[in-house]
């Protein structure tokens, strides 16, 4: 387990603009946005927007550029590392949200500590939000080429089973873990792309009912029209009379 030692913890409320359009820390500082959001930059570098549960931590010596784009309720921590770890500058998703949320809940008094002798639970929910960063860090990028893999072949047969071998994990596991990150099942997500899919090609060509249902990996034209009609509500005919 890294340790971090804590420097500084706060809670900043209906942040609607920030005292200073960039600063440059001297120690590790991690920015966690309960909701609103900032675009924010490094070294002015391309600028990206940190939202809602999303965690992004400015290494020490860097400037950090930000704005505010909707009213920031967010949580500031500052700290240092023991840990040969390379923090990237990168944001990263916490999928764990009633986890975050309880740790948020528990530093909302958490202003401007920087003694923590009086309140030492402060040190626990900011160290957790840390550990659930560089968690959450590894699950992203392993599960993110997994997505990937399934957005280029959601029209062929995957077996989830094989996936989750090849990956190391149990079925069940690998379909826990993507379901913690992603919201849904694996076989939930393919669904969903194929739907993307089908919708797409009824809208911008005139393939036929069975044609579509090919390209997007459906052997039966009469279970594709019963799998799209219980997705959507329509028939693929009846979607497509909604195209103008």
């Amino acid at each position: 387990m890294k340790h971090f030692e804590i420097t500084f913890c706060s809670h900043f409320k209906n942040i609607k603009k920030f005292s200073f359009s960039s600063e440059t820390y001297s120690k590790y500082t991690a920015f966690c946005i309960k909701s609103g959001s900032f675009a924010y930059s490094f070294d002015e570098g391309k600028s990206e927007v940190l939202s809602e549960n999303e965690v992004i931590i400015c290494p020490p010596g860097k400037s950090f550029s930000r704005k505010v784009v909707q009213p920031v309720d967010m949580y500031m921590i500052k700290f240092k590392s023991d840990s040969a770890f390379k923090f990237p500058c990168k944001k990263v998703t916490i999928y764990d949200v009633l986890r975050l949320n309880y740790d948020f809940d528990h530093l909302k008094s958490c202003v401007f500590c920087k003694n923590f002798d009086e309140n030492p639970e402060f040190l626990h929910y900011a160290r957790d939000i840390l550990y659930m960063y560089i968690d959450s860090l590894s699950e992203n990028s392993e599960f993110s080429n997994i997505k990937s893999f399934f957005q280029q072949n959601f029209d062929k047969d995957i077996s989830i089973s094989e996936l989750a071998n090849k990956t190391g994990y149990s079925t069940a596991h690998f379909i826990n873990k993507f379901k913690k990150i992603y919201g849904q099942t694996p076989k939930a997500y393919l669904s969903g792309l194929k739907i993307l899919k089908a919708k797409e090609l009824l809208f911008t060509t005139n393939k036929t009912s069975k044609e579509i249902a090919n390209l997007c990996g459906f052997n039966d034209e009469l279970y594709f029209i019963r799998f799209f009609k219980t997705k959507t509500g329509f028939t693929p005919s009846q979607f497509r009379k909604f195209r103008i």
